[in-house]
């Protein structure tokens, strides 16, 4: 996604942020698959040897947690966050762009407040090692404040990115997030299960 134009920085920062898009994507599939093998070998120990992972299910409660953080930003990143924009697409023009740029900076602010958060329980003495593990649980909640930051630089992008739509292009240029427009094709049905 294009946010910062044609010029040459701006085509730097949006190789950036798609780098990022890539990594997040990538990163989420492999804990993704890493939750279905600890538990998959959990379900096996238990039923066919008799014997239990004492570990697995902290572990695999731990990839969820970073699954939730660091699968956000691709959805950040393309607007695929949930929202139900039917009360804002019934809004004028002009009233519909200030809704829009509102919720953006609502977003940003969130995502600020959560990075920030994350960070000072990151590095209080909220921590403790893992008896099953013996990892530090600050590198589990380490997954808050890096997602929510990423997602904070991908809010504001995407509200400068709207300012701009509004300020050089009018009030109808500004898009509603989750809302389909005549001028982007429809969403592809996914064959996946």
């Amino acid at each position: 996604m294009a946010r910062f134009g044609a010029g040459s920085t701006g085509r730097r920062i949006d190789r950036v942020f798609d780098f990022a898009d890539r990594v997040a994507r990538g990163l989420t599939q492999a804990l993704l698959a890493a939750i279905i093998c600890v538990v998959s070998a959990q379900a096996f120990c238990r039923f066919a040897l008799n014997q239990s992972l004492i570990w697995s299910e902290e572990v695999s409660a731990w990839c969820m947690v970073w699954v939730v953080f660091i699968g956000a930003i691709p959805l950040m990143s393309r607007d695929g966050l949930v929202s139900i924009p039917i009360f804002v697409m019934l809004l004028p023009p002009t009233a519909r762009a200030v809704a829009v740029i509102i919720s953006r900076a609502a977003g940003l602010a969130a995502s600020l407040f959560v990075a920030w958060y994350g960070l000072w329980v990151v590095t209080g003495s909220f921590n403790m090692v893992s008896q099953a593990t013996g990892l530090n649980t600050r590198y589990i909640k380490l997954c808050v404040p890096i997602g929510a930051a990423v997602m904070a630089l991908l809010a504001a992008a995407n509200l400068a990115a709207d300012v701009r739509q509004l300020w050089q292009s009018g009030a109808r240029a500004v898009a509603v997030p989750g809302a389909l427009r005549a001028d982007r094709p429809p969403p592809e049905a996914s064959t996946t299960l």
